[in-house]
């Protein structure tokens, strides 16, 4: 709407005033001045033109202005911040302890509330009354008493919509029932009292009894009736069976039903007059959508690594808020904050914006041993000595002693005892075993409990180790004698263990003291020399000396089960061999590095997922592995990486190489390797493993060869019949890995049995976790593969299941399924290790906003009663209308056009 106003610094009536005696100055002026005017008559055109620049410049001094008057609906926004990361994939205990017993009672429908509920609801009520009421003290320092009237039916009105609620779940409640205490009950039953004859009454007078303020009334309320839900869920809580015997779900599955029953029921029906955001968070806050909470949370694989930042998504808030698009948030989290800034520093900043915090996860410290990180050798040769590091991490068991066996047969072999000093320890111990008979061998390794402990299934650990041959048989061959040819020919030779035979096609760098010719260099013939051979090791050797007819018996030789090394060169291997049947076994897609990728070193980290292979292991520690290939690689970049080192698809990489300037480039596979048939080929894209012998002699190399060859003959990953073999990757993964089995069927007669309808299913102690098809391998008949995710932590048995597989395994007259064992480890992240919700840091990022820290159920009803209606929103703008450039044209325009008439009438 516009409107038109005179807005000059001087009242219009002064204005016209001074108008009108100047234009009576000027007229008489004008009579005077007609005497001495050659033209007299012109004298009056002179003076027209002075009185209308007198007009324009007193309208100037009026300031005419256009007022705009612009009304318009400012909508107000919510926040919602659900944590997303790893800790929240955390199993709590399943006796509804801590929060978890309140998060499986916000899930339940309205036919099916527990009393306890309705305690929390009135709660979430009472404290949305004090938090409207928490402004009202403010309005007594206002000193127009229309401003304290309109304030106060505002805040008042508000807090009794709360307190009507509260007061008809607290007549619900029946106090007599057996979740209170006799004195807990006379508690509540002055509480009940309390709402319905002092407070709703007080709001109604705008004033309390005693002269006690609105604010402080409730806020002693509320304590009470805090003090008494909390000890009622509490009682609940001591009544309840052992562990597993209620919901067991992780803290990601109770969050996301709430977090999308309250899109559904509340955040819907404002989603047109409330700016909503969405955000999920670990390190940092990250935006989302209303549709992909359950993709997010569940879906999504969790980042143990990543950490939780519980400060970012508290400054993710305060920027919204400075930006005007927030004005409430509620953040739903375990409080695992580990990385960024301080959250109770950052809640701090926040102004005018409180948070609605709601905690999830067991608070309370459980009187717990847990087995974990588990490291052995699962093959080793005959009378060589099984080393075993584990983990125990024991909570609430101070000052006990704290034994773990190692048995076999039921009969321990070693033991370990270990004192525990702290609430909350970790131990590293180490047991061993000396090989003294061939075959799979099942050790158990296990604490032995204690008394009063939460759960002892995780106390123990199946170990199941191969012992293979004392003699094992390699061949190595390659072109020209190349540092790591050299090395692994004197190592082989060395080890007793170990019988070697060698083709070197220029060898004349390798004989230097010998006087007889070297042998003349061969590859094997035929299939049954390849077979000869537990590892083949191939270095760079060209299309002449491997040739198309020793291709394909290679290839048949892992078909059948044998393992082949390959290191690359720069010659021939394995670029030369692109587009073969040779070229097809590799691990490896045949892309080019670009020129500035090769022109630039590559340093060594071990692959998130290899952590825990055998070949990789050079230290004590899975940690301190990575590290050693890192540093070593760091001193000695690799610069000859082979131009074909993309993995494919189907690889599983060992190493990874990294540009050393690390912007510039993507991952290569240093060292990978995959399944053809029953073998496997492993691919060494560079010829750099010697470098492992810098600074450390043969130690490092040695051992890495030594475990490369052990494993890469071990068949401890199978498990099954003749005719059903199910593998995985590893036996061993870390939280959040992925799982990759490999299923072969055969007759007996060793035909593949090809494209049947099978799937695999991973049960752990608690039953069924995950149910997945496999699907057949459409290059290798008879084999069918399936990657799981998600699996949880703790002992994991997965079993093949089919008709096909059913049929197989009667005509082996076998009645027990094919089934192998995996076990799936807590991850090294403080994420993963500390379990409790910290409640402490929760209140105090909840008092330092000004907010508050509520149960799910008192949050929901809390929410139900906070104020975030659209404000209206009132804009004027002035358009001036004095200062225009056609009102300064036209008044000199005047003055000009009098100047003439005063020079024609020769006044000038």
């Amino acid at each position: 709407m516009k409107t038109f106003a005179l807005e000059g610094r001087f009242p219009v009536p002064w204005i016209i005033g001074a108008g009108l005696a100047v234009v009576a100055l000027l007229a008489v002026l004008a009579w005077k001045e007609r005497r001495y005017a050659t033209r007299p008559k012109w004298i009056w055109m002179s003076l027209a033109l002075r009185l209308l620049v007198v007009a324009l410049t007193f309208w100037a001094l009026a300031g005419p202005t256009d007022v705009i008057e612009d009304k318009r609906t400012k909508p107000k926004g919510f926040g919602i911040f659900v944590d997303g990361s790893a800790s929240m994939t955390i199993q709590d205990a399943g006796d509804g302890t801590g929060n978890v017993g309140r998060w499986t009672d916000a899930g339940r429908s309205d036919q099916d509330v527990p009393p306890q509920v309705l305690l929390d609801k009135a709660l979430g009520a009472l404290t949305a009354a004090r938090v409207s009421l928490k402004p009202y003290s403010l309005a007594q320092s206002l000193t127009d008493e229309s401003d304290i009237e309109e304030l106060g039916e505002r805040l008042l009105g508000s807090a009794r919509g709360a307190l009507d609620s509260c007061a008809n779940y607290l007549s619900e409640f029946d106090a007599s029932q057996s979740v209170l205490e006799q004195s807990e009950a006379v508690r509540f039953d002055e509480l009940r009292l309390f709402v319905n004859e002092q407070l709703i009454p007080a709001v109604d007078k705008k004033n309390v009894s005693e002269g006690d303020d609105i604010a402080e009334s409730l806020d002693r309320a509320e304590q009470s009736l805090r003090g008494i839900a909390d000890a009622a869920y509490g009682r609940i809580e001591e009544s309840l069976p052992a562990a597993g015997a209620a919901d067991v779900r992780n803290r990601i599955s109770l969050v996301t039903p709430w977090v999308e029953e309250l899109e559904e029921s509340w955040l819907a029906p404002q989603e047109k007059s409330l700016r909503i955001g969405r955000f999920a968070f670990d390190a940092e806050a990250i935006p989302t959508s209303a549709a992909s909470w359950g993709k997010y949370l569940i879906d999504s694989p969790a980042k143990p690594e990543v950490g939780t930042s519980l400060g970012a998504a508290i400054e993710q808030a305060a920027r919204e808020a400075a930006a005007g698009r927030m004005n409430a948030a509620v953040i739903i989290t375990d409080g695992a904050h580990n990385t960024g800034r301080d959250p109770r520093e950052a809640a701090g900043t926040l102004s005018g914006m409180p948070l609605v915090i709601v905690p999830i996860g067991d608070a309370r410290l459980r009187r717990d041993l847990f087995l974990h990180h588990v490291q052995y050798a699962k093959s080793l040769i005959h009378k060589d000595v099984l080393s075993i590091d584990a983990m125990v991490t024991a909570h609430a068991c101070e000052g006990e002693k704290v034994t773990v066996d190692l048995l076999a047969d039921g009969k321990a072999i070693d033991s370990k005892t270990v004192t525990i000093r702290t609430p909350s320890e970790d131990h590293r111990l180490n047991l061993k075993w000396k090989a003294t008979e061939l075959g799979i061998r099942e050790f158990q390794l296990r604490i032995v409990p204690v008394d009063g402990e939460f759960s002892e299934d995780n106390n123990t650990e199946i170990l199941k180790v191969q012992v293979i041959d004392d003699e094992m048989r390699v061949f190595l061959a390659d072109d020209l004698p190349r540092w790591e040819f050299r090395y692994l020919l004197t190592l082989f030779k060395r080890d007793p263990k170990v019988t070697s035979e060698s083709a070197l096609f220029s060898p004349q760098h390798v004989y230097p003291n010998r006087q007889d010719k070297p042998p003349v260099p061969r590859l094997p013939s035929t299939i049954e020399e390849w077979r000869r051979f537990r590892v083949v090791v191939l270095g760079d050797l060209t299309e002449q000396e491997f040739t198309p007819e020793q291709r394909k018996m290679v290839k048949q030789y892992l078909i059948e089960g044998g393992n082949l090394v390959v290191i690359a060169g720069e010659t021939a291997m394995p670029q030369k061999y692109a587009g073969t049947e040779f070229g097809d076994l590799m691990p490896v897609d045949f892309r080019a590095l670009s020129p500035s990728a090769t022109s630039v070193g590559f340093t060594l980290e071990v692959a998130p997922d290899a952590r825990d292979v055998p070949p990789v292991q050079l230290a004590a520690t899975p940690g301190a592995s990575a590290a050693l290939w890192r540093t070593i690689s760091e001193s000695l970049p690799v610069f000859d990486l082979s131009p074909c080192s993309m993995p494919k698809p189907t690889a599983n990489v060992l190493i990874e190489a990294i540009p050393a300037q690390r912007s510039n480039g993507e991952r290569r596979a240093f060292l990978s390797w995959q399944y053809v048939g029953r073998g496997r080929v492993v691919f060494a894209a560079a010829p750099a493993l010697h470098k492992l012998r810098y600074r450390h002699g043969d130690r490092y190399h040695y051992r890495f060869w030594g475990q490369m060859l052990r494993w890469i003959v071990a068949r401890e990953l199978i498990g099954g019949s003749k005719s059903v073999r199910l593998t995985t990757d590893k036996t061993r993964y870390s939280f959040g890995e992925r799982v990759q089995a490999t299923l072969r069927l055969t007759e007996l007669d060793g035909q593949p049995v090809s494209d049947e309808e099978v799937s695999l299913v991973a049960e752990s102690t608690n039953g069924v976790v995950s149910r997945i098809d496999l699907k057949p391998d459409k290059k290798v008949p008879g084999e069918y593969h399936a990657i799981l995710v998600g699996l949880p932590t703790g002992a994991i048995k997965l079993v093949p299941e089919g008709a096909r597989i059913d049929t197989l395994l009667r005509r082996e007259e076998i009645s027990d399924p094919v089934e192998t064992e995996i076990a799936v480890d807590p991850h090294d992240s403080i994420e993963l290790r500390n379990p409790l919700c910290d409640n402490v840091l929760l209140s105090a990022v909840a008092d330092a906003s000004g907010g508050v820290l509520l149960s799910p159920v008192a949050a929901r009803e809390y929410l139900n009663h906070i104020d975030l209606k659209p404000e209206f929103e009132q804009r004027l703008e002035r358009e001036p209308l004095w200062s225009k450039w056609w009102l300064l044209l036209a008044t000199c325009a005047l003055l000009m056009g009098d100047w003439i008439c005063r020079k024609v009438i020769g006044l000038v």
